[in-house]
């Protein structure tokens, strides 16, 4: 018998590939991290005491050569913009947070800091490993998704 782990999605986003969903969130962002084309000194920014799924997969990368960062804060789950700000730099290719810490329930702001990463980006001071996430994020396919498992 199969373990049915990943389905393709029927929907696809216009003018994009068809989707592909994976079972469990620590699969999903491992499956991104070692798909990534990073280089040996490039580096990645997460928050050690986030979720596991969203550290270990990050993790991983250190074994070939990408330097794991972690976001010094003061007080457990509360990032602030100046926090990030001071730890991207020209070697960041990945600032990888979740929008809510798990044990906290602090909630970071997202909006901010992706205007901080579109500044470095637009300065050439830092290069992302894929193309914009606006490409890849449709938000109206992402509530389309969500509003079906309430069936």
């Amino acid at each position: 018998m199969r373990a049915d782990w990943w389905r393709r999605s029927e929907e696809t986003i216009p003018g994009d590939r068809p989707e592909w969903f994976v079972g469990p969130t620590s699969l999903g962002l491992s499956f991104i991290a070692s798909g990534l084309k990073l280089r040996k000194h490039d580096n990645v920014l997460v928050y050690l005491d986030d979720y596991p799924s969203n550290v270990y997969p990050w993790l991983a990368l250190a074994e070939k050569g990408v330097q794991v960062r972690f976001i010094n804060i003061r007080e457990l789950g509360r990032i602030r913009l100046i926090d990030v700000k001071g730890q991207v730099d020209e070697q960041t290719r990945l600032v990888a947070l979740a929008s809510c810490h798990f044990v906290s329930g602090y909630r970071i702001d997202l909006e901010g800091i992706r205007t901080i990463i579109q500044l470095r980006e637009t300065a050439g001071l830092m290069k992302p490993p894929v193309p914009k996430p606006e490409k890849y994020v449709d938000e109206r396919f992402y509530k389309k998704a969500l509003a079906t498992v309430d069936r």
